[in-house]
């Protein structure tokens, strides 16, 4: 049930949400790449240095990645 509610939820977010959108459901196969956006708001006179962020894996495993940002 939750699976089928899972899949339902990607369906209905598909039609909300441009294909490149971050939100957008997606999957990449081995080897291959998908780019998506971030975009990055923040208070005026703020400088942004890294970004860190989480990818959680259909396995359960989790990926911990961090970009330095000029």
């Amino acid at each position: 049930v939750n699976q089928l509610s899972n899949e339902i939820s990607d369906l209905e977010r598909s039609t909300i949400f441009p294909s490149d959108h971050l939100y957008s459901p997606f999957s990449t196969p081995p080897g291959l790449v998908s780019k998506k956006w971030i975009l990055l708001q923040h208070a005026p006179g703020a400088q942004i240095e890294k970004l860190v962020f989480e990818v959680f894996l259909k396995n359960g495993d989790k990926k911990s990645y961090s970009v330095t940002i000029y």
